[in-house]
C-alpha cells in the first residue's frame, strides 16, 4: 500500500497493518470518508479510502468552527452531493461561503480561535500544525455549549 500523507502535518507515513486493513475494508464497502491517525503528529485526519493515498493540498482539513468541537472539517466528494463535514461533531456545510461565515463568527466570539485560521482576503486556510497553540483544545472545551442541534449548518 502507498504511503499516506497527513493533511494536518503534511508528513508521509506508512500505514500500520491495522490501518491498511481498515482502509481496504472501507474501500470494499464503498466508504468515502474515514478518519486515520497520523503517527507523526498524533492527530486524526479525514481520508477517502477510494483515493488510497492521493493527496490534494486544496483539501487540507481545517479546525471545526462549532463551539466546543476540536474536530476538523474536510471537503467530502460524495456521489449525491459534495459537502464540507466535521468527523467529530457531524456538522456539514453544503457551501464553502457558509463554512467561512461560521468561522468568522466563532473568531469574533472567541478571539483565541484566530490562532488556528489564516485569513487572507476572503480565503480562510488552516495554520500549519506546528503554529497551533498548545492549549487550543483546552480553551475550546471551556466554550459555551451550543443549543443548536441541527447537523446541517449551511
Amino acid at each position: 500500500m502507498n504511503n499516506l500523507k497527513c493533511t494536518q502535518c503534511t508528513k508521509e507515513f506508512v500505514p500500520t497493518k491495522e490501518q491498511q486493513n481498515f482502509i481496504l475494508s472501507a474501500k470494499e464497502k464503498g466508504m468515502k470518508f474515514i478518519m486515520i491517525k497520523c503517527p507523526n503528529c498524533a492527530k486524526s485526519f479525514p481520508f477517502n479510502p477510494i483515493l488510497l493515498g492521493e493527496y490534494n493540498p486544496e483539501n487540507k482539513a481545517i479546525q471545526c468552527p462549532v463551539p466546543r468541537c476540536v474536530g476538523f472539517v474536510s471537503f467530502i466528494n460524495d456521489e449525491k452531493k459534495n459537502f464540507y463535514g466535521c468527523g467529530e461533531c457531524g456538522s456539514i456545510w453544503y457551501d464553502k461561503k457558509n463554512l467561512n461565515k461560521e468561522i468568522k463568527v466563532i473568531i469574533e466570539k472567541y478571539s483565541y480561535r484566530t490562532n488556528v485560521y489564516s485569513i487572507n482576503n476572503e480565503a480562510i486556510e488552516p495554520v500549519p500544525l506546528d503554529q497551533e497553540p498548545k492549549d487550543y483544545e483546552n480553551w475550546v472545551s471551556k466554550e459555551e455549549e451550543e443549543k443548536r442541534k441541527n447537523f446541517v449548518r449551511g
